[in-house]
């Protein structure tokens, strides 16, 4: 039995909560509402990965990814336009 008994590396997991955590961060960085189809895949794929793979938990990546989604909504709140509305052809700014 002694062949079984693998080595635990300690900065990966399999568990449940850092990868719904991974997954919150996926969400966030897509933004709401996840409406039209690139999105929804994106979502789709990133959550297979996610859960079929190992989530590290070495504080250096979660800072990262937690910087990269900060840049992403940043970005989008910079860059945000007026959504065109059904029916019309032509974009007139409020501004």
């Amino acid at each position: 039995m002694s062949h079984l008994n693998l080595p635990t590396d300690h900065s990966m997991t399999s568990r449940f909560g850092p990868k719904f955590v991974v997954l919150l961060l996926v969400f966030a960085a897509l933004g709401v509402p996840i409406n039209d189809l690139l999105r929804y895949s994106a979502l789709i794929v990133s959550a297979v990965i996610i859960f079929t793979g190992r989530v590290s938990l070495k504080p250096g990546y979660w800072l990262a990814a937690c910087a990269i989604v900060g840049v992403a909504i940043a970005g989008k709140i910079a860059l945000h336009t007026e959504p065109i509305e059904e029916g019309h052809n032509i974009f007139l700014s409020t501004a």
